[in-house]
């Protein structure tokens, strides 16, 4: 809106045009007729012209809010890029009530940057498409690290507090423009319009090149998949643990992490949300866990370790998102008695007794695993059975509910005929399809036994030694 006393504000978190074009949002009660439906109107911008293209809104009412902005000045509070070079992209979080900006930052290069949609995903993780004239666009874990020529596609994931998680161009030599997002789990959906002949594609295509009768713009689609390839490591008792970040047959030790965190078993997780796991230990019904796994000094919060106190002496540790929100958090088996209890806290004491989940899932001698068995962002259990070397799945939600706690008792989905008696199982995304599946580690060999599709293993290789544990995790947050 160019209005500067006209346009109809209501609740706002700013209700003066800053100058020029402001982006506007409004709210809307369509129960309600007239002007009783208008719920909150506000303007949001600067000095400059500022243009809102795209807007999504999560189940708390929030709405996120993607365009252009040629405001030095438009409000970016906890911002991670604060400079706006030229015009470039923003992205803005306004609170469901309309009278406050929560998040808001630049997102762009040294020239034309536009927002064209955006999108949420699970963990406070926020999609981003549109296109670029900038040669120095925020990459991060590009499929294509650099402008192919003009105007180029970006699509990008950010996360307010933590920055751009990943970036990247998609392009050719000629304009791209229009962009539109969608986002399903893992999968990125994009569409717009390309002017480019060597936009580059994937076998089968429709078609492979813009058409020959016209000298203008084809259309496009891309599916693009935002993985989180896992990798391995061992906990030594100690406790010394040994990370690498490949999976093949040839591995190179990258980390020798030793932490003070006490216990006799280690665990790993995405603690805090950041896309990146890290390390933990279990004893007795305590937790040790770390934001970071390096550097190995003791550091303060968020880097040193935290005590979160769920669990009792006797129970198997295991970990996992229970509710998609991007953060894992503690879950425990208790042998005698088959049945896993998990919650949704990383508090220092969540309550074992309210808001936790019990699932009845395996037989005493069971070893837990959990994982992502169906790939619907959500972490679900699974048992190996070393008397028989199989592997039990289930991908029944074990997500905290409201009301407290509830028994659950699921039915197998899936079983996995895999595996000897000593075998320690694990569960990972080893090929970075946004599925889980099974890994084996067998303490008298150091072997490791990975499948991607709970069926059929990959090439054996040897990391650790006996006497080591197998843990799991994203160590650099890469695809």
């Amino acid at each position: 809106t160019s209005s500067t006393n006209s346009f109809p504000d209501r609740n706002a978190y700013q209700s003066v045009n800053g100058g020029g074009e402001d982006v506007f949002v409004a709210k809307f009660n369509a129960s309600l007729s007239g002007d009783d439906s208008l719920i909150y109107s506000t303007m949001i911008g600067g000095s400059g012209s500022d243009r809102g293209y795209g807007i999504a809104v999560d189940s708390a009412g929030q709405a996120f809010i993607t365009g252009i902005t040629g405001s030095l000045n438009y409000p970016v509070p906890n911002g991670f890029r604060s400079v706006n070079q030229v015009n470039e992209a923003f992205v803005s979080q306004l609170s469901a009530g309309g009278n406050a900006l929560v998040n808001s930052s630049f997102l762009g290069g040294s020239d034309q940057d536009e927002g064209w949609d955006i999108a949420l995903g699970t963990g406070g993780m926020i999609y981003v498409a549109g296109d670029t004239l900038s040669p120095n666009f925020p990459t991060a874990l590009p499929f294509q690290s650099a402008n192919a020529g003009g105007r180029d596609f970006f699509v990008a994931k950010v996360k307010f507090g933590v920055g751009v998680l990943s970036s990247s161009y998609l392009g050719g030599s000629g304009t791209e423009f229009s962009v539109r997002l969608a986002v399903q789990g893992n999968k990125i959906f994009l569409a717009g319009a390309t002017g480019s002949s060597n936009l580059q594609t994937t076998l089968p295509v429709l078609q492979p090149i813009p058409s020959a009768t016209s000298n203008n713009e084809d259309g496009f689609v891309a599916k693009i998949i935002d993985s989180r390839l896992d990798s391995v490591g061992v906990f030594r008792p100690g406790p010394v643990f040994l990370l690498t970040q490949s999976t093949t047959t040839v591995v190179s030790q990258q980390a020798t992490l030793t932490s003070q965190l006490a216990g006799s078993r280690g665990v790993s997780g995405d603690w805090d949300g950041d896309g990146t796991d890290s390390i933990g230990s279990f004893s007795g019904g305590v937790w040790k866990v770390r934001d970071q796994n390096f550097p190995t000094v003791v550091l303060p919060a968020p880097f040193g370790a935290k005590t979160i106190n769920f669990g009792a002496s006797g129970d198997l540790p295991v970990v996992g998102d229970w509710n998609g929100d991007g953060i894992d958090t503690p879950g425990v088996f208790r042998p005698s008695t088959g049945q896993f209890t998990v919650t949704d806290s990383t508090s220092t004491g969540p309550s074992f007794n309210a808001n936790v989940t019990r699932v009845t899932f395996g037989l005493a001698g069971d070893r837990p695993i959990a994982g992502d068995w169906d790939g619907d962002g959500k972490d679900s259990v699974a048992v190996y059975r070393p008397s028989t070397g199989q592997t039990f799945f289930t991908n029944a939600d074990v997500s905290v509910l409201s009301t407290g706690s509830i028994t659950l008792n699921p039915g197998v989905d899936i079983t996995a005929f895999l595996g000897i008696a000593e075998d320690l199982p694990v569960g990972g995304d080893w090929n970075g399809d946004g599925i889980d599946s099974l890994g084996l580690w067998r303490p008298s060999t150091a072997q490791f036994f990975l499948s991607d599709d709970n069926a059929n293993l990959r090439p054996t290789f040897i990391f650790g030694i006996t006497g080591d544990q197998p843990i799991v995790g994203d160590w650099d947050g890469k695809p």
